[in-house]
């Protein structure tokens, strides 16, 4: 099997939640381990970029060594800065892209995504699409060299995209606020 690497975003301010987001708790454990636990499943190496309270971050991830937390000093200039920053880190055949705040996503979901053969495959949920995201490591360089007026769906449909439809509505949970993470966690832990 080729290499596959990751990328988690986590540079935001969190300005929607109570505390840091990425450290608030999930059934017993910082939501960002969530995240990180499901794309270490198929990845050699993790990039989580941070910015906001980047020390606190980094002390989250120390207990997983295939994550290299990096810094986009950045940040405030929006989150494809940050996937700039992580993109500039990658050098596997494959990676995935996904927001640090999307712990209800199932390591299965990765899995059906690097059964497909597209530069860029994107998982849906009754026809919404949601991350991960996963890219051909060919368009790193690319990415990289964009100018600061794209976004990464402007990107993405630049490119020949496959849509994998999967049956798990975590691709879709993004935790935002303390209600998302409230109304989340007894949607799928119930």
């Amino acid at each position: 099997m080729n290499r596959v690497e990751g990328i988690i975003l986590a540079a935001g301010y969190s300005s929607r939640t109570s505390s840091f987001k990425h450290a608030l708790m999930l059934e017993g454990r910082p939501l960002i381990h969530w995240t990180i636990e499901a794309m270490a499943s198929v990845c050699s190496h993790i990039v989580m970029v941070g910015g906001y309270r980047i020390k606190e971050l980094k002390n989250l991830c120390k207990t997983f060594p295939q994550v290299e937390v990096v810094e986009n000093t950045n940040f405030e200039a929006g989150m494809f800065s940050s996937v700039k920053t992580g993109v500039s880190y990658i050098k596997a055949d494959r990676f995935f892209l996904i927001p640090g705040d999307m712990p209800f996503v199932d390591g299965s979901v990765y899995l059906s995504l690097l059964a497909a053969d597209s530069q860029v495959v994107i998982p849906a949920y009754c026809e919404t699409r949601g991350h991960p995201v996963l890219f051909d490591g060919a368009l790193a360089r690319e990415i990289t060299e964009c100018t600061s007026d794209i976004t990464l769906k402007d990107f993405i449909n630049t490119k020949n995209y496959t849509i994998i439809s999967v049956d798990h509505k975590g691709i879709l949970a993004d935790v935002d606020t303390d209600g998302d993470l409230d109304k989340f966690t007894e949607e799928f832990f119930g």
